[in-house]
């Protein structure tokens, strides 16, 4: 049970994760620290300006966990979608795409669909895809300005289709 974790060793886990210990055993403090409950949203949130592409990636995934996620995170997810320098964090990021209401994907996605130094990756325009394809038809006009300003091929391409064959379908779609 979570509860009778000492606290004590949450403190020494919270310490050695913020310490200049390798990453590898960073990482694994981060992973005990959440298996015993020791972790907050506030101390995932600060883990996502970590030094670390791995620790923030794992920030991701365990922070988009949870369903109610702050403004501030969603906003920082935002920022790192735009401007974080690892591709494994922009993939990551992509990946849990599929994890956020569909109203909170699209900024990020927006974000992402930017980075044309990705358009050819095998990865990260399929994970975008998966992120927002389950949304198009639900706003049809945030996957149209996603087609306006995606850098990625591939997601423009799938979104156009897709909103296609729904407009052959049901002509008054797009109309409204």
């Amino acid at each position: 049970a979570h509860s009778s974790t000492d606290p004590e060793i949450h403190q020494y886990l919270l310490t050695k994760l913020r310490s200049d210990e390798t990453e590898q055993k960073r990482l694994r403090r981060l992973w005990a620290l959440h298996v015993t409950g020791g972790t907050s949203s506030e101390l995932l949130a600060s883990c996502l300006d970590d030094k670390s592409e791995h620790v923030r990636c794992w920030a991701i995934r365990l922070l988009t966990e949870n369903d109610n996620l702050s403004p501030t995170v969603l906003a920082k997810l935002n920022t790192m979608a735009q401007s974080d320098d690892s591709g494994l964090v922009l993939t990551w990021l992509a990946s849990a795409l599929q994890r956020l209401r569909y109203e909170d994907r699209w900024p990020i996605a927006l974000a992402l669909g930017r980075h044309k130094e990705y358009a050819n990756d095998r990865v990260l325009p399929l994970m975008v895809w998966y992120g927002i394809e389950p949304a198009v038809l639900a706003s049809p006009d945030q996957a149209i300005e996603m087609v306006g300003v995606c850098q990625l091929p591939i997601v423009r391409e799938y979104i156009a289709r897709r909103l296609t064959l729904e407009i052959e379908r049901q002509p008054d779609i797009i109309a409204g």
